[in-house]
């Protein structure tokens, strides 16, 4: 069992996923979990899991993503943290990798390692991204309020690992609906207190247009189909047409609730 790095997991009704959680349980010594005050049974059934009392939970309002993870990075006891997603599993050799790094990790000069994820949707593969989780609370913190980055310096050692994430986010398209609400409310509380303007804001969209429609082009190539990367096009499109239409409303109707 791993000891010397805290597994971090942030909830919202994760009851549907409480399968990862279980997995993770058997191989972390210490897990916290921070959990935005779900109305589901995801604390319930995380208590029924722990049944050696190993489990820190806590409950606190989710404002922004980059303080939801620093808050749970600050609950670890241990220095050296790995966030997890509810929605997400641990592929065999990354588990083996950090097995193998557990014992010697306080004292390597890396700060924090990427790891691959890999991104499903509605169980199509539909891409791979380098993303550090493991990391040494002490060095690194979050910072953005929807997106979330670390704060990443260019001289900062950062180590790879050659496992992966396995991420599922959206099971059903009610899934990406549900979580475009959330997302939605947030962008609307940072473009208020955003100072961008029309050009950057339209400059944005037709970016992320043309990076979608080459992702687009990938994944019909890739999965041998067309209808799946057609509908994650489509959405995709949705959620920044949304963000288009907040900025309009924000900015330019002052329309504030």
């Amino acid at each position: 069992m791993i000891k010397n790095i805290t597994c971090v997991i942030l909830t919202k009704n994760s009851a549907r996923n409480i399968e990862n959680i279980r997995n993770v349980y058997h191989l972390f010594e210490k897990i916290v979990i921070v959990d935005d005050y779900s109305e589901d049974d995801t604390v319930k059934k995380i208590e029924e899991i722990d049944t050696e009392k190993r489990v820190k939970i806590c409950r606190r309002k989710l404002d922004n993503f980059s303080s939801q993870r620093n808050y749970v990075s600050s609950l670890a006891e241990t220095d050296w943290v790995f966030h997890l997603d509810s929605d997400e599993r641990i592929d065999d050799m990354l588990i083996r990798e950090l097995h193998m790094i557990d014992g010697n990790i306080n004292n390597t000069y890396f700060i924090a390692f990427k790891i691959k994820r890999k991104n499903y949707f509605i169980d199509m593969h539909i891409g791979t991204e380098d993303k550090i989780r493991l990391f040494n609370k002490k060095k690194l913190y979050f910072r953005g309020e929807v997106h979330e980055d670390l704060d990443i310096k260019s001289e900062d050692k950062i180590g790879i690992l050659k496992g992966a994430i396995l991420h599922k986010s959206y099971q059903s398209i009610q899934d990406y609906f549900r979580k475009l609400v959330l997302y939605m409310k947030l962008e609307e509380e940072r473009l208020k207190q955003s100072e961008k303007g029309w050009f950057y804001i339209l400059g944005r969209l037709v970016k992320r247009t043309f990076e979608h429609f080459k992702t687009l082009i990938k994944n019909v190539i890739a999965n041998k189909s067309f209808l799946k990367p057609l509908l994650w096009f489509c959405l995709c499109e949705a959620y920044d047409l949304l963000y288009f239409s907040i900025f309009l409303y924000v900015k330019y109707f002052k329309i504030s609730n």
